[in-house]
């Protein structure tokens, strides 16, 4: 995790020095729902989110990243999805969603 908030911080830091508008490649697996994921081994993926991130999702990313540090678990916000640590319950979540989803197939 403290690689990731560091990473995060960084992005925020050039953001606020630098013209950014936004960022590519944050939302890879997301649904359009808010802090909803595709499942794991999904095949489609209907209604993908966009693949830009904006400097308003970025800056929200990080405050939540900040806020979670130290508390392992699935951490959802509206445009984001954070994995803290590796939780063999947060694990076994993952894989029972994906073996039951039609989206696999």
């Amino acid at each position: 995790m403290d690689a990731f908030l560091a990473t995060i911080g960084t992005l925020v830091e050039f953001s606020d020095t630098h013209p950014v508008s936004h960022l590519l490649g944050g939302h890879v697996e997301l649904t359009m729902d808010a802090g909803r994921d595709f499942p794991l081994g999904a095949r489609q993926h209907p209604h993908e989110r966009p693949l830009p991130v904006t400097v308003q999702q970025l800056e929200a990313l990080h405050q939540r990243t900040v806020a979670c540090a130290g508390k392992p678990g699935v951490h959802a916000g509206k445009d984001f999805i954070i994995y803290n640590g590796n939780r063999v319950r947060d694990q076994a979540k993952l894989v029972l969603r994906s073996l039951r989803s039609p989206l696999r197939k």
